[in-house]
């Protein structure tokens, strides 16, 4: 199954260092994919996974999700595309359970919609660390024109993903339990569990069940994804606001 990109009538910003670039992400997948190639058999290994794992359920991340998929396929590497809205952690997983060589989120993580931006992940999961981030970078100061991005072709390199991961993620999460018959035998203890307007609200309360809790209650005012964080001051959970 293939990813078709998505027609959209939002209007992106423009990228200062490439000011015909409707999508300031553009340069990012173009810069990453020959760093990813020049990598050990790359070429035959299943390859960056485009996350839809962002809080920020807006056009403009939606178009920067088909953005990346595109443009990493055009450059003839395979990519696992989310369905929808997922978390980080599960990209995390995902990248070292298919064998991946790298992944991608498109994410403000938990800062305002004016942050959304591109987050690049190595081989373990974890975000690039020295000398990977050096090396896409130099990749990217390569880029002289918006003419060099391959935005699209090879679309058979992009193959759907969703709810066979949540399983096989949240069946490891049940996994890292450590003590598993404490939370059975404590399976009616009171959670109450938010989202805060983010990803979480897609396995949270899902892996709770599944490690054996029942009495879990999800605050409805902030379990619906929403860029605009209506019912916080600032979204950030680590400030008192």
């Amino acid at each position: 199954k293939s990813a078709p990109a998505r027609s959209t009538s939002s209007s992106p910003r423009k990228s200062p260092r490439f000011p015909n670039i409707t999508n300031p992400i553009s340069p990012a997948p173009c810069s990453a994919a020959p760093w990813f190639r020049r990598r050990p058999s790359s070429a035959s290994a299943p390859c960056p996974m485009s996350g839809r794992t962002s809080s920020r359920r807006t056009s403009t991340i939606e178009e920067a999700e088909d953005i990346t998929a595109n443009v990493f396929a055009a450059n003839g590497i395979k990519v696992y595309l989310f369905e929808s809205l997922r978390p980080t952690p599960e990209l995390s997983f995902t990248i070292r359970h298919l064998k991946c060589k790298g992944g991608v989120v498109c994410t403000a993580s938990h800062n305002p919609k004016e942050y959304n931006g591109y987050k690049a992940y190595w081989d373990d999961g974890a975000q690039l660390v020295p000398p990977h981030d050096k090396n896409v970078i130099a990749e990217v100061e390569k880029i002289s024109s918006v003419d060099e991005v391959k935005w699209s072709g090879c679309e058979h390199n992009i193959t759907i993903i969703g709810k066979e991961l949540d399983e096989l993620y949240l069946e490891m999460v049940k996994g890292l339990s450590v003590y598993p018959e404490v939370c059975v035998a404590q399976h009616d203890l009171k959670i109450v569990y938010t989202p805060i307007h983010g990803s979480g609200i897609m396995l949270v309360p899902d892996a709770l069940k599944k490690i054996g809790f029942d009495n879990v209650h999800v605050v409805e005012e902030q379990s619906k994804p929403d860029g605009n964080f209506p019912t916080v001051i600032y979204p950030n959970p680590e400030e008192t606001e």
